[in-house]
């Protein structure tokens, strides 16, 4: 397709200024306005159908060639240049009636839920508990009798409250007033036995004081009993410790003589012990002769240390 072909489309810049001049000047002229909503909405829809089909054309054009393509899409953008501001005059007029219900249908609803809380609001006031679904289809003359009914009902159930409350009050303060009776006799008998018992403890302090007082001088006699059995048994054990100093002494110098007469044998029998083993064993070439004299060294030895230990304990 050459770029000096003309790009046609089946909608006329005639076709499209007629519809201009038909179509512009329709409007809606409120909400009861059915007949002009119809011819908006049917203007509107016939537009819509050309721009439709342009955007069809455009398509099947467009697909020969990308330059053909641009041709194709500069002359829809121009069709649609003049027929988008007649399209949305009509949209806006059709707008005018479909928002406009919208709006009403909301405003409704929110009206009607407005109501059924209000009922259920209501009844809770008096104690009744009323589903929404039941507030909702609840005609205005049942609510009304229920209302009256509910609020009768609450009334009567608050007097009969206040009724228990003011008996309930009446019983509580006759039962303060024994208790204050009650409260006022037993003060008056702890008084009573409060100086009874002064009185009882005045003469137990004072039996207190002189058992203390015997008890103090039976301490004191017991004391110095203590004191004089203390020295006699002082005294005592000085004795006692100077005789077991004495008797110490005197064994320990016996001990000392009896050691100084033992000395020289028990230098004998180390020397002997010593002896025993300095013996030097022969030499043997039999393994039974070898055991026999290892045998008899360690008999030596065991020998040897016990008289040693022997004579070291005489």
């Amino acid at each position: 397709m050459s770029e000096k072909q003309v790009v046609e489309y089946n909608v006329t810049d005639a076709a499209i200024a007629e519809m201009k001049s038909q179509y512009m000047g329709l409007v809606v002229k409120d909400l009861q306005d059915e007949k002009g909503l119809a011819e908006v909405h049917r203007a509107r829809m016939i537009v819509k159908g050309k721009r439709v089909d342009v955007e069809t054309r455009r398509k099947e054009l467009k697909a020969d060639a990308l330059a053909w393509g641009k041709k194709v899409d500069s002359e829809a953008n121009r069709i649609f240049g003049m027929l988008e501001p007649i399209e949305t005059h009509l949209e806006n007029e059709e707008n005018k009636v479909t928002k406009e219900k919208s709006r009403i249908k909301a405003e409704e609803e929110k009206k009607k839920h407005e109501t059924t809380q209000a009922r259920v609001d209501a009844l809770m006031r008096f104690g009744v508990v009323c589903p929404y679904a039941n507030a909702l289809t609840m005609t205005q003359g049942e609510f009304d009798a229920r209302i009256i009914i509910a609020e009768d009902e609450y009334k009567q159930e608050q007097a009969r409250k206040a009724e228990e409350v003011r008996i309930e009050n009446e019983r509580l303060a006759s039962e303060k007033k024994a208790r204050e009776e009650e409260a006022a006799k037993l003060d008056a008998e702890r008084a009573e036995l409060a100086v009874a018992q002064r009185k009882m403890e005045n003469e137990r302090i004072a039996i207190q004081a002189e058992k203390d007082r015997i008890e103090a001088f039976k301490r004191m006699e017991e004391r110095n009993k203590e004191l004089e059995q203390a020295k006699k048994e002082a005294a005592e054990q000085a004795e006692r410790e100077a005789r077991e100093k004495a008797e110490v002494e005197q064994q320990a110098k016996a001990e000392a003589e009896r050691q100084e007469a033992l000395k020289p044998d028990k230098d004998k029998l180390i020397f002997y012990a010593n002896k025993l083993t300095a013996f030097v064993a022969p030499l043997v070439e039999s393994k039974d002769a070898e055991s026999i004299i290892r045998e008899a060294e360690k008999r030596l030895l065991a020998i040897n240390r016990y008289i040693i230990k022997a004579a070291q304990e005489l």
